[in-house]
Order: structure tokens, then sequence, then C-alpha cells
């Protein structure tokens, strides 16, 4: 998972990156906003499928494949209704969206949206995936997403397209990697569907939803309030900055999703999950830091070779950024860890991270190094806030043990 990981996020920097040199930077600013917005609104489909990916490890682990094949096919029912729901919702709300943005087409907005028709339906099968540790076919129907997303990409708005043909490419490429995932998934129906005491899993779903919300605002909310305060041109350099920055958050990816199910797991079996997330944190630290010395060493050649001498003036703060997202990194692993031991009580120290980093941009936004300083300082504040979940889980688990 952590090379698939790995060539996912590749594919979806090229994206970034092929966007930013076939788009003017104005035009490209507008598209990374608006995927930065997707990030955000589809929170909850990722909470899908952090709580389908527990529910299937607590069966798995019971030898119970009739239920997780039970547990998949209700989630599709209920995954399908709320993508329509939030599109037909947040569609409507697209000039308003748009008005905020300083975007005029308003159909730019509609066709971001659209993509929630489908991504609420993959995160069912993919937390199925990701529960029965089938990392393979996961890690396969992430890649055709990626890899899809930029072809397409590249064919629409070479084909002159602009912002809304980049845009298209995001929910085509998802209903291929659904198609996958569902071709992946096939052999579950030989396993019979065995009635599977679901009770609990949307109050799970939510309250995983307001965590993974407060990561991914600390992580996307800076593109979407940059795109509001900055001028055109300095909104455009801050999503260079942004696009090369994430690479110390996003790199590390592919272990959360391991790491997920089998810390899951190991708790359902009465066993220590210590281990496997010390082993996940080593490997989190080692690809995030790579990528944030790359930055301190290189910005320049980064920026240059990447998106052009238009952008060089975001170089400076490229280093601190990736700081800032390399303590998100670490974060994320934490929330995930936390979330498959059930300690869903993370989603203060989360939200209180996202509010403080929001508060800080609408009082300090005059300037791109004021942007950066503030994701990160609320970098740093979340992997503090986090940090006793992690603590109080091992005591947690020693105590049980000894009871035992």
């Amino acid at each position: 998972m952590a090379g698939f990981g790995l060539t996912v996020n590749l594919f979806s920097y090229l994206y970034q990156l092929a966007m930013g040199v076939l788009l003017p930077p104005v035009q490209y600013g507008v598209l990374f906003t608006f995927t930065s917005l997707l990030v955000i609104v589809s929170v909850f489909s990722q909470s899908i499928a952090a709580a389908v990916a527990r529910l299937t490890s607590q069966f798995r682990a019971n030898g119970g494949l009739g239920q997780v094949n039970y547990l998949w096919h209700y989630s599709l029912r209920r995954t399908f209704y709320l993508g329509m729901g939030g599109f037909v919702l947040l569609g409507g709300l697209s000039p308003l969206v748009s008005r905020f943005l300083k975007v005029e087409n308003p159909s730019y907005a509609l066709i971001l949206f659209s993509s929630l028709m489908v991504a609420f339906v993959l995160s069912a099968s993919w937390g199925t995936l990701q529960g029965l540790q089938r990392f393979l076919a996961l890690g396969s129907s992430q890649t055709l997403h990626a890899v899809s997303k930029l072809l397409l990409g590249v064919l629409f708005v070479g084909l002159g397209l602009g912002v809304g043909g980049g845009l298209a490419a995001i929910p085509l490429s998802f209903l291929l990697a659904l198609g996958l995932s569902l071709f992946s998934l096939r052999d579950l129906g030989r396993a019979g569907k065995e009635k599977a005491e679901v009770a609990g899993l949307g109050a799970y779903t939510g309250l995983a939803s307001l965590a993974i919300l407060g990561i991914t605002i600390l992580v996307n909310g800076d593109m979407v309030l940059a795109k509001h305060y900055l001028g055109q041109e300095d909104a455009g350099t801050y999503s260079a900055i942004a696009v090369l920055g994430r690479i110390a958050f996003y790199a590390p990816w592919g272990i959360t999703w391991a790491l997920f199910p089998k810390t899951a797991e190991a708790r359902e079996r009465g066993n220590s999950p210590t281990r496997l997330f010390l082993r996940a944190l080593i490997l989190t630290l080692a690809l995030a830091g790579a990528a944030v010395s790359f930055f301190a060493l290189f910005p320049e050649t980064a920026v240059r070779s990447l998106f052009g001498e238009e952008y060089l003036q975001g170089a400076p703060y490229l280093f601190r950024y990736s700081i800032g997202m390399a303590a998100l990194a670490v974060s994320f692993l934490v929330v995930n860890y936390a979330l498959s031991l059930g300690r869903t009580g993370v989603v203060y120290s989360a939200l209180l991270a996202a509010g403080l980093q929001v508060s800080l941009l609408v009082m300090f936004h005059a300037r791109l190094g004021q942007l950066v300083d503030v994701v990160l300082a609320s970098g740093l504040v979340s992997l503090v806030l986090m940090a006793p979940f992690y603590f109080s889980g091992q005591r947690r688990w020693l105590w049980k043990r000894s009871s035992l």
C-alpha cells in the first residue's frame, strides 16, 4: 500500500502539474481551488469507507464473509442515495459557491459536485476491500482513478475545454475505479448473505466524518480561503506551493490505508496494535521527511522544473509549508489509528486544530507568507493535540490485558 500510495499520488500530482502547464495561472488557480473543495465536501465518503472497513475487519476476524457481503450491499444502497442527495443539494448551491470563490462560471461547481454521485458508492467498495485487506485490488482501483484522471484531464484540456474539461475528468475517473472495485468483489456473492448487526454504523460514520473533516480542512481549507482572499496571480502561485508541499502529506497516504484494517483486526482479536502503529509511524516519518528535506535543499529547482519561472516567487515558502504538511501526515495517521480502535474522541482534537487554522487564516491573509505560516503553525498544533490519543490508547489496552 505504501507503493500504491506513492503511485496514486504521483499520478495525482502529474494531473495537477499537467493542468498547471496547460492552463494559465489564473485558470489553474480556479481548477485547484475546486479540486481542494471537492476533497472537503467528500469527507463523508471517506468516513463511510473507514466505517465499512472497520466493520469488515471485525467480520473478517470472526470468519463471517457472509456478513461482509451483507454489509457491502447494505452500504452500496445507502451510499447511492447519499450521493444523489449530495449532488442535488450542492448542485443547487453552485451559484453561491462560485460567487464566494470569485468564479464567473457556475457550471464548474456543478461538474465538480457530480463526482459525489459516484464517490459515495465507491467509498463502500473501497472500505470493503480495505477491511478484507485486499490491498492489490484496492490499490489497483485507486491507481486506475489517478491514471484515468490524468489522461482524461490532459485530453479534455488539450481539446480546448479549459477548466471545465479538467474538472470533468474527475467524475469519469471515479466511475472507472468503481467498475474495477465492483469486479474485484464479485466473489463475495458465493459467500451468501448472512444478516449482520450494523447498529452504530451511522453514529460511527458521523463521528469519523468530523475527525476526517478536521484533517481535511487543515490540508485543503487554506487553498479555498487563499482563492477568496488573495489576488488571482497570488492565488495561482499559492496553488503551486500547495501542490508541491502536500507531497509531504500524501506520500505516506497508502501506509494509513494499510494500517487501519490491521489495527482494527488486532483489537478484535485482543492483540496489541502498538507494533503495527510504530512501524507505520516510522515509514510515515521517512517518506514525509524525504519530501521536506528535498524542498529544504532545492526549493527553486522543484518549482521551476515542475511549474515554470512564473511561479518562482513561491519557492521561499515551500520548505515551511511542507513541514506543516508533514506534521499533518503524522496527525492523519494518529486519527486513523484512533478511529480503527473505536477512539472517536479524536474528533475534538481534529476540529480544534481545524478551527484554529481557519480563525488564523481569516485574521492573517494579506500575503503569501502569512498563509504559509498559519499552515505551519496549525500543523504543529494538530500534532500536539493528537498525541494523547495514541498514548491513552496504549494505557487502555494494557489495563484490559492486565484485567484478563
